[in-house]
Formats: structure tokens, C-alpha cells, sequence
């Protein structure tokens, strides 16, 4: 289960980046496209996608949402 540190979710970078980058993929979406459908910033998706940012849990439940899934589901397969 992840471990909360004040506002921010800390995950492993690797895993929640691949989650974020196959479940854009497979909708065939932009990063462009997703940042637009969550309304967060392009630089914002590239640095989680490459695992040089860890999501915060307001940005994990937008993303989701965005998605058409769940927080779990996005973030499924993700240890601490």
C-alpha cells in the first residue's frame, strides 16, 4: 500500500509512469490530449510518464478521472 507524506502520494516512479503512459496509450490520446482532458500541464504528464515526478493525489484522481478509471485502477500494481 503507499505511504502518504503530507499531501503528496509517494509511489515508485517507474510503475505509476507506465500505468499513466499504457492507459494513454491504449486510448490513443496525446500528452497534449490528456493534460487538456485533466486540466494539468503538459510538462506536468512528460515528468510523470518519466517517472521525474511523483503524483500528488489530487493529480492522480484527476488523471483517473480523465482516464475513465478509478485512483486504484491507475495506480494498480503500485508498491512502497
Amino acid at each position: 500500500m503507499p505511504s502518504q507524506v503530507a499531501s503528496k502520494l509517494v509511489l515508485p516512479g517507474g510503475t505509476f509512469a507506465a500505468n499513466l503512459t499504457t492507459a494513454r496509450e491504449a486510448r490513443g490520446w496525446s500528452v497534449a490530449e490528456l493534460a487538456r482532458r485533466a486540466d494539468l500541464n503538459e510538462s506536468a504528464i512528460y515528468r510523470l510518464q518519466h517517472g521525474q515526478r511523483q503524483p500528488t493525489l489530487p493529480a492522480i484522481l484527476r488523471l483517473a478521472d480523465a482516464l475513465g478509471m478509478t485512483g486504484s485502477d491507475l495506480i494498480e500494481g503500485v508498491v512502497s
